[in-house]
């Protein structure tokens, strides 16, 4: 998966000079399923416990969405200008 949606200024707004901030952090998202709009937990399983995630589709995920704050770890935070317009990909790979 690609990191660069999140360059985007709705998720790193750049400050005055230029510079955005990104985490990069590890994510354990265990036992997930599809993931529905406004949802304000995950949905509970058949047996009754509840999913540790949902993703935006199951077939081609592109996003996991946690809900609880301990399943992610942060590991980098990026700081970084984009300038002269580099294609984001580049960066993010």
């Amino acid at each position: 998966m690609s990191g660069a949606y999140a360059a985007n200024d709705s998720y790193a707004t750049p400050g005055e000079d230029g510079v955005r901030y990104v985490l990069r952090v590890r994510v354990v998202v265990g036992d997930y399923c599809q993931g529905k709009e406004n949802i304000k937990t995950t949905p509970t399983k058949p047996n009754g416990d509840y999913y540790d995630s949902v993703v935006d589709s199951m077939s081609e995920t592109k996003m996991f969405v946690v809900f609880d704050d301990c399943a992610a770890y942060p590991e980098y935070l990026i700081k970084f200008k984009t300038t002269g317009g580099v294609p984001l990909a580049n960066i993010f790979g």
